[in-house]
């Protein structure tokens, strides 16, 4: 039996196509002639290794990620931006594996939902919070959000709005998945209004 995989979408690692299993089959595959066009090079080889022996990659973190765990962390949020007048609520959140690298594949967690009305505004934060707006409701996936610290002092105060009231750091990851000249970084500033060689722009969406 043969297993193929992507060294993105399943490992947070570089873009390569991997293929696992029976030895006999795999050693089959790496002498037909195509395989010498299609084998990765050093560089990716390299990159694959330090993916697989150095610390936990976020993607491998998220996908991984325990739902008890994530469903605290929602409740707690929730609570902590209930109390400072914003309406919130605790609800469960599928998620799956980007790009379509494991069909199929529910992933049970949990999400904060806010009122449509606050994605606007989160996605042109600083930081940039991006969410999804279902059923009238804009939800952030705590799957997609690492846990943070707390803010304190002049930190707290820079960070203004319902989330920083809460003392809650917001840090958020924004990932895109495409192949050169998809548009990526254009989705990206047009979403956070932030280009990583400008700084922020006036472009930000509404």
């Amino acid at each position: 039996m043969l297993v193929t995989a992507s060294g993105v979408k399943l490992l947070g690692g570089p873009q390569a196509g991997l293929v696992l299993g029976d030895a006999a089959m795999v050693a089959q595959l790496r002498r037909r002639p195509l395989a010498r066009a299609l084998r990765a090079d050093k560089l990716t080889l390299a990159a694959l290794e330090a993916t697989l022996r150095g610390p936990t990659p976020r993607v491998r973190a998220a996908v991984g990620a325990d739902a008890e765990l994530l469903h605290a962390r929602a409740t707690t949020l929730a609570g902590e931006l209930a109390a400072a007048g914003v309406d919130a609520v605790a609800v469960p959140s599928d998620g799956a594996v980007g790009g379509g690298g494991a069909p199929g594949l529910r992933l049970p967690g949990a999400a904060v939902s806010l009122p449509a009305a606050y994605a606007g505004r989160l996605r042109t934060g600083d930081p940039a919070v991006v969410g999804r707006v279902e059923r009238g409701g804009c939800l952030l996936d705590l799957r997609c959000v690492p846990a943070g610290r707390r803010l304190r002092g002049p930190a707290r105060r820079r960070a203004g709005g319902a989330a920083g009231r809460t003392g809650v750091l917001r840090v958020h990851v924004v990932a895109t998945a495409g192949h050169v000249d998809q548009g990526k970084s254009s989705l990206v500033w047009s979403l956070t209004g932030w280009s990583r060689t400008a700084g922020p722009t006036s472009a930000a969406a509404a």
